[in-house]
């Protein structure tokens, strides 16, 4: 049985990992949101075109990007995986050194590591 298109349960990332494969969600403070299954085609053309771009700008680079699926958690202090509340899919994800090492789609990763590996801005 699966999920209605939003429902007014609270879920957890322990939740998230026994809902069926063969439909994405999205997890939001809890609420469960059922993505669309195929996005329109002019969606689609801007997503590799985004894509695209970014491959060819960090070209060379230690960075690797990705198109969804890729799970991204948001956890709060203190949180175990199984606790978070919080889990996107971006359209297109780019991750920095050792983030993007062995990292595939479908794959989970933690916003808080990759926010510590991002460079701090020199003013």
């Amino acid at each position: 049985m699966g999920l209605a298109l939003r429902d007014q349960c609270y879920h957890t990332y322990g939740d998230y990992l026994s809902w069926p494969e063969d439909l994405r969600y999205e997890l939001i403070d809890g609420m469960a949101c059922l993505m669309a299954p195929a996005p329109t085609l002019e969606h689609q053309e801007v997503v590799g075109e985004i894509y695209f771009q970014l491959r060819q700008a960090l070209a060379g680079k230690s960075c690797r990007v990705f198109v969804a699926p890729v799970n991204v958690r948001f956890p709060k202090a203190d949180e175990s995986d199984e606790q978070v509340d919080t889990v996107l899919q971006p359209e297109v994800l780019e991750l920095t050194g050792e983030t993007a090492v062995g990292v595939l789609p479908g794959v989970s990763v933690c916003w808080n590591d990759l926010v510590q590996r991002l460079p701090k801005p020199e003013y």
